[in-house]
């Protein structure tokens, strides 16, 4: 194979593993050429090439300059921004019950039981209907508040869209936070009656 020689000392070490340390070199033999020589010689020449690279990479980053910012910057004490406490624009989420929740329900409070929108807590036994931090939320069936009467004689099949708004703006609603409106389709003629 080949020996190992040190510049440190003037031993020649022999070795079936490369030795991976710096400061030695590698001193071929002179036999004749063989398949593990030329690979042998192969991993030197990389060896070499890769001690270069990494001799020349710090001399690269040493080579450039740090470069100012061209914007002059000024140090601030106290910054105050005024402006309005609270700007609450009206949310509106549109929701549109399907017919299997509609067929399974018996009133209002049992349909938006039944949709599970994911802003409300429903109690069909108490028929509260709470936002998810516990705030009381109104009632209204085609943007009239509706009573606890008129919510158990809904006819969930008239519904056509539930509505849940969050601060809204129109005075139907009498400035309540948290509203939720059954729009119901509209019946040109005839009606309903539930005893």
């Amino acid at each position: 194979m080949g020996a190992i020689l040190s510049t440190s000392s003037n031993l020649v070490l022999s070795a079936k593993k490369p030795v991976h340390q710096a400061f030695f070199v590698y001193i071929p033999n002179l036999a004749p050429k063989t398949v593990s020589s030329c690979n042998l010689r192969h991993d030197i020449l990389m060896k070499i090439s890769l001690l270069f690279l990494c001799a020349a990479l710090p001399m690269a980053a040493m080579a450039q300059t740090i470069q100012n910012d061209s914007i002059k910057t000024k140090d601030l004490n106290e910054v105050v921004v005024e402006g309005q406490m609270q700007n609450i624009k009206p949310a509106v989420l549109t929701y549109i019950p399907g017919s299997n929740q509609k067929k399974s329900a018996q009133d209002a409070i049992d349909l938006l039981s039944q949709m599970g929108i994911p802003q409300l807590r429903v109690n069909p036994v108490s028929n509260a209907v709470l936002t998810l931090n516990g705030q009381p939320v109104s009632v209204y069936i085609d943007m009239q508040p509706a009573t606890e009467e008129q919510m158990s004689a809904l006819r969930p099949e008239d519904v056509k869209k539930v509505e849940y708004l969050v601060f809204p703006t129109d005075p139907r609603y009498q400035h309540n936070p948290y509203v939720v409106n059954f729009t119901l389709r509209s019946i040109d003629f005839g009606g309903y009656a539930k005893l």
